[in-house]
């Protein structure tokens, strides 16, 4: 899997850790569904970048596909 994101550090925005994708928003890591730059991701408790498949609290199922960039 190839991903192309602008990391900064200390600025809010997309960073790998740990080979995981996060997004910061005054330095805090987003969490569950956000809109970025017109796209929705999703992201776990842990502030991660979730793909593949996801079910939600209401049984709901969505494929977050993991060749989507955010620039």
């Amino acid at each position: 899997m190839l991903m192309s994101f602008n990391a900064y550090a200390g600025a809010d925005g997309w960073k790998q850790e740990n080979n995981k994708w996060k997004y910061y928003k005054e330095d805090k890591a987003l969490k569950a569904w956000q809109q970025i730059n017109n796209k929705w991701y999703f992201f776990n408790e842990d502030g991660n970048l979730k793909t593949g498949w996801h079910l939600d609290a209401s049984n709901n199922w969505y494929f977050l596909d993991s060749s989507k960039t955010a620039n």
